[in-house]
């Protein structure tokens, strides 16, 4: 029994048989002599912090073995069964117990790492695990180590940051209120609750989105986004679904049905360099998940080829909307509503390469079209109105409710927030 569960440039993860029991081996393989040098130390490392984590209590596995093998170091692990805390967010997986009961158990944990003073710079919703009871458990403990946990406020936000685009703000409340009430040594100012979830809320948005600016990087290098392939005079990455006919296929045909309303758009371009700002955008749009093009494969030679997965049939919004009538006016203005909201949510404002930078696709869908994304200093909800409002002159006051409700219902803050932003689009 083998089973791939992750890889990296420096380390391959898989689920093995080991004397008639499933564990998890950790096999380390950096690249470069001097580099791989460490791999030992690494391994070493990591069984120290999971050995002093479970004696004091805490989640993680039981570190089994570290061996020394021929292709280098390996870590062998207890196998925990869960489902990762990433997969129940994403809706991949039911919940074991309700949402704001796991919420509630994953924000005693945080209190208990400080309290313990580990820290853990990797932790995120893919290193968490709930088991069938609904409980946390913590995975990929190579980075963590003993020291000061700092300001418990940004470990919140870090933490918050990570999931704010995928859950509500009743399990962000309920995480935060769980950590203070396991954490009475606190200062007041953080331990005033509405107060405290506004910060986190506030502060989880600005950290989420720099991560992702961050992160984008990982789209032109092996990572868990992409692969790296090789297929002839072909070089390039593509992301990891994608099969190799497929590939073959988007290496030659500038438009290729993808099936459920959706096909696979090459952008051709002298340069890779040129194409950069297309697929970077298209990435950031895949990790904040925004409604727009997705990266399927970047072709680096013989030609420099952007392959992006885009709506059929799609149409600048405000085509869609001179031809439509009635009721499916309202639905494209409450979708345009709903993804300006998205990313007034996200803290994000779009640049558009033309237009309003809105399609409407065939099933009357709004998404993002090509342009370039910016930060916001604040939110800005009338500031999107107007824009709309400019782009489409014939909008009514009914239109304006529909764009308006879907912009409110889009955004991801507590309810308070929703309240001002509900106000000053004028829906009371």
């Amino acid at each position: 029994m083998s089973k791939l569960l992750k890889r990296n440039v420096k380390r391959t993860v898989t689920l093995e048989d080991v004397d008639g029991v499933p564990r998890v081996v950790k096999r380390f393989h950096a690249p470069g002599a001097l580099d791989r040098l460490k791999d030992g130390h690494r391994a070493r490392r990591e069984f120290r912090a999971l050995a002093r984590m479970r004696a004091a209590g805490l989640p993680v596995p039981v570190p089994v073995a570290v061996r020394r093998r021929e292709r280098g170091w390996e870590l062998v692990l207890e196998w925990l069964e869960g489902v990762p805390l990433d997969d129940l967010l994403a809706g991949r997986a039911p919940w074991p117990d309700s949402p704001e009961r796991v919420a509630g158990r994953l924000g005693a944990l945080a209190a208990r790492l400080v309290a313990e003073r580990v820290v853990h710079p990797d932790l995120h919703a893919g290193n968490v695990l709930v088991d069938g009871a609904g409980r946390p458990q913590l995975l990929d403990l190579a980075r963590a180590r003993r020291g000061t946990t700092g300001d418990p406020a940004r470990l919140l936000a870090r933490l918050a940051a990570g999931v704010r685009e995928r859950s509500g703000p009743r399990f962000r409340a309920r995480f935060l209120v769980a950590f203070l009430r396991a954490s009475p040594g606190l200062d007041r100012p953080l331990g005033r609750a509405v107060e405290a979830v506004e910060a986190l809320e506030r502060e989880a948005r600005t950290l989420r989105r720099a991560e992702v600016a961050r992160r984008v990087q990982r789209w032109w290098r092996e990572s868990g986004a992409v692969r790296p392939f090789t297929r002839g005079d072909r070089r390039g990455f593509a992301r990891r679904d994608l099969d190799e006919a497929l590939l073959d296929e988007l290496a030659t045909r500038p438009l290729t049905p993808l099936g459920d309303g959706r096909s696979a758009f090459a952008v051709d371009a002298h340069s890779v360099a040129e194409l950069r700002p297309r697929w970077e955008t298209a990435a950031r749009y895949a990790m904040h998940d925004l409604p727009g093009e997705r990266p399927l494969a970047l072709f680096t030679q013989p030609r420099a080829r952007a392959v992006l997965e885009v709506p059929a049939e799609a149409q600048p919004l405000e085509v869609r909307y001179l031809q439509a009538e009635g009721s499916q006016r309202t639905l494209l203005l409450h979708g345009a509503g709903s993804v300006l909201g998205t990313l007034d949510d996200r803290g994000l404002s779009l640049v558009p390469a033309q237009g309003l930078g809105l399609l409407a696709t065939s099933r009357e869908r709004v998404e993002l079209g090509p342009g370039r994304l910016v930060d916001l200093h604040r939110l800005d909800p009338s500031g999107a109105v107007s824009t709309v409002l400019t782009a489409l002159p014939s909008l009514d006051g009914a239109g304006r409710a529909a764009f308006a409700a879907g912009f409110v219902a889009a955004h991801r803050g507590t309810r308070a927030e929703g309240r001002r932003l509900a106000q000053e689009l004028s829906l009371g």
